[in-house]
């Protein structure tokens, strides 16, 4: 008698056993489900959180779609169920052309996206399709597939590749894979407006970069000073700025002969050949007197941002135009320019 008791009794936590597990797992995963939350920043303040289910609420979209990675590879393929980035956009007391949205993932990753990415004009939606927020991959949702929320582009043919990335990035992605653009684990979702912008203008085409994107691009930090008219040297310190090499390698062929036009907010304007972009200018001693040209320290014309570590005082930024180099060169003040609000390239 004593022994089936006892196999009774083993069944029994057996089957209690399993029925906690199955209790539990399903807390784990209601839990797990729990976890995706989204938060979503208006241009005017208005903030909104949403968790998964809240947002399988809204109009969803579907598409065949996948991307490549750097090394021109195809990767992602498959169905992808989301929300057009427009209708977040709309929540949040809607956007504007010159407006960006800034998208954070878990790891504090973060991708910038324009206007035009949410809006897509009829040649960018050819390109790159639809814009979404996906959330089921295959028919399979959070937490199986752990890739979401991601953001998802639903070209008509279904694959958005490095060359539709580079014609519907701005500048500052340009450089950037496809796959780069399809941010995974996203947590938050920043619509801003910033006023203060610089444009890049080259062949009928204007690129106008927010504080935001510049900050984005390769930088350089170097020192240097500059000699005014009367002979007076400026006290060198550390600028930190855009690094225009790589700029305008990502819009022109730099070994051919080219001229930059930089243009401040009071229409104030230099002109710089390629030379004088390539740092082959006039430099000084800390006495004022001229050493002449092709002096072998390297000198580099950036666009500015920061100086000393500091955002650049307002008379001079948000962006200047300066002369630095690992030996803080001393260069004329007529070619650094303050407050750029415009960058001319021309092809001579």
């Amino acid at each position: 008698m004593g022994e089936p008791s006892l196999r009774f009794k083993s069944i029994t936590i057996v089957y209690f056993s399993i029925f906690l597990i199955g209790l539990f797992s399903g807390c784990l995963d209601q839990k797990t489900d729990q976890e995706i939350e989204l938060t979503i920043l208006g241009v005017w303040g208005e903030t909104k959180e949403l968790k998964l289910a809240e947002i399988m609420e809204f109009q969803s979209i579907s598409g065949l779609s996948e991307f490549q990675n750097f090394f021109g590879n195809w990767r992602g393929k498959g169905v992808y169920t989301g929300v057009p980035i427009s209708t977040f956009a709309e929540e949040v007391g809607g956007i504007q052309k010159g407006d960006i949205l800034v998208v954070t993932s878990e790891d504090n990753y973060t991708q910038i996206y324009t206007y035009e990415n949410i809006y897509p004009t009829t040649e960018w939606e050819e390109i790159q399709g639809r814009m979404i927020l996906a959330y089921e991959f295959n028919g399979t949702q959070f937490p199986t597939w752990d890739d979401g929320l991601q953001i998802v582009f639903l070209p008509s043919d279904g694959q958005y590749s490095n060359e539709d990335s580079k014609a519907t990035s701005s500048l500052e992605s340009k450089g950037s894979p496809a796959g780069a653009r399809w941010s995974k684990y996203i947590k938050k979702l920043e619509f801003r407006r910033e006023n203060e912008t610089v444009t890049f203008g080259y062949n009928s085409n204007n690129y106008t970069l927010s504080w935001s994107q510049v900050l984005r691009l390769p930088s350089i930090n170097e020192s240097g000073s500059f000699k005014t008219g009367v002979s007076d040297i400026s006290d060198p310190d550390f600028y930190t700025g855009v690094n225009l090499t790589y700029t305008l390698d990502l819009l022109i062929d730099i070994n051919q002969n080219f001229s930059i036009t930089i243009v401040a907010a009071d229409s104030y304007s230099r002109t710089f050949s390629r030379d004088l972009f390539f740092g082959n200018t006039t430099l000084y001693d800390s006495s004022g007197n001229e050493l002449g040209f092709n002096d072998p320290e390297n000198v580099n014309l950036i666009l500015a941002y920061y100086e000393g570590g500091q955002k650049l005082i307002s008379e001079d930024g948000p962006f200047r135009a300066v002369y630095v180099g690992p030996n803080s060169p001393i260069t004329g003040s007529a070619y650094w320019v303050r407050s750029v609000v415009y960058i001319e390239i021309d092809i001579d």
